[in-house]
């Protein structure tokens, strides 16, 4: 679990692996921890930005030709020919 978490949470998340690796406690308990440990990961599971699901690297046609244009740090794509970044804009 990554960010902050309320000390209910915690607890509970400790609780629940606890119990789910407890060979004793009867199956219904431990796939209730189950359930309980994947609730509390998709809680605070890091949300995937529209950025970040963008490839990184794409195929543009200028003219006749294909090039590769390769995501930068903010997001916009770039194509290198010889010594200069040209900013690819759709």
């Amino acid at each position: 679990m990554e960010g902050p978490q309320s000390n209910y949470d915690v607890e509970n998340y400790k609780q629940a692996a606890g119990d789910l690796a407890n060979p004793i406690k009867p199956v219904e308990v431990r796939m209730a921890a189950l359930q309980t440990l994947k609730q509390l990961n998709e809680k605070y599971a890091p949300k995937e930005s529209k950025e970040a699901a963008q490839p990184e690297v794409k195929q543009v046609k200028i003219g006749n030709k294909s090039y590769d244009a390769r995501r930068g740090k903010h997001g916009k794509y770039y194509v290198q020919m010889g010594n200069t970044y040209y900013e690819v804009t759709e």
